[in-house]
């Protein structure tokens, strides 16, 4: 499993999106832990009193999805696609020649 971190200070706007691509996502206020968020493709919204030194760090389970090509391209029969996250990685079938793409 892979992660993603985000550090936000809380100012105008108290909510973040939590993306789609992620299962969950572990909230932190002040370096403590606050909760979980499991609805992915939601704005989440923390309501609190906020203080001048408060920080929010948002971490996001990014977890590695094997999408099969369409089998009507033939170039692309047998090469499956690795998501992570919002980054696609393309490769030939073997590990070692890996081509990075981000979308």
């Amino acid at each position: 499993m892979i992660d993603k971190r985000i550090k936000l200070m809380p100012g105008a706007s108290d909510s973040s999106r939590i993306p789609n691509w992620t299962t969950s996502a572990r909230v932190n206020i002040n370096g403590s832990f606050f909760c979980i968020v499991r609805n992915p493709g939601r704005y989440y919204e923390i309501r609190r009193n906020w203080k001048d030194k408060d920080s929010v760090k948002i971490v996001f389970d990014m977890p590695v999805r094997v999408v099969h090509a369409n089998p009507h391209v033939r170039e692309n029969d047998g090469h499956p696609l690795l998501c992570v996250g919002q980054s696609w990685i393309f490769g030939n079938g073997s590990l070692d020649s890996v081509d990075h793409k981000r979308v």
